[in-house]
Formats: structure tokens, C-alpha cells, sequence
């Protein structure tokens, strides 16, 4: 399956390029507890998902909270092991490399599209 992208809506601006989908009862499940920290342009979508935890991870997070529209409506930087996050309104949660969200050019309110 060929990885999907992240951009700004009417835009070409891409924020991550290589995107996979949890898209199964043992992907929600796991996330990306088995696998290595993420790159700096990689994350994991959940859809129809407004928490995570953060149990049994061996490494900190980003996280990315965006509404149906695709909307940003809450960006963590950092998530350590054994913490646990929600959004009251999010349906689309995006896991990424800890740290990077600051230096990437979104912000909440910003409409960003999965493609």
C-alpha cells in the first residue's frame, strides 16, 4: 500500500509524505508500540479516535488531533511513556516523531487533508 500524505488544504504544502492508517482492530490497538520511532515525515492515522495512551511505549510521541473537517484543534509536541491524551472533538488522530510539530508550519485552526 503506497503511504499517504498530509497537506494544508488549497495547498501543496506537505507536512508529512509517508503516512500509514491504523486501520484494524490490533493497528488501533498497538499503534506504533511495536515498531521504531517514527521519522521526522512518518505518522500513523487513526480515524474516529479523540484519545490515545500511552502504555507499554518505550519511547515519547507527537500527536495531532484534527475534527471530521481535518481541522487541528489540538497539537502535543511530546507525550512521554505512560501518559494518556484526548480531544474532546477529535476524530482523526495522527501519531508522529517526538518533537517535530513545533517546527512545522501548522498551527491549530489550520484545515489539513489526508491524501
Amino acid at each position: 500500500m503506497k503511504p499517504l500524505c498530509l497537506r494544508k488544504k488549497n495547498s501543496n504544502e506537505m507536512i508529512f509524505d509517508r503516512l500509514e492508517i491504523a486501520d484494524n482492530f490490533f493497528s488501533k490497538l498497538f499503534g506504533l508500540l511495536f515498531k521504531p520511532c517514527p521519522e521526522e515525515s512518518e505518522g500513523l492515522v487513526f480515524y474516529n479516535c479523540s484519545s490515545i495512551h500511552m502504555f507499554f511505549m518505550r519511547y515519547p510521541i507527537g500527536l495531532l488531533f484534527l475534527d471530521k473537517n481535518g481541522t487541528i484543534l489540538k497539537m502535543v509536541n511530546i507525550i512521554k511513556p505512560w501518559r494518556l491524551c484526548a480531544c474532546k472533538d477529535g476524530y482523526i488522530t495522527i501519531e508522529t516523531a517526538p518533537g517535530i510539530l513545533d517546527n512545522k508550519p501548522i498551527s491549530i485552526g489550520d484545515e489539513l487533508e489526508v491524501i
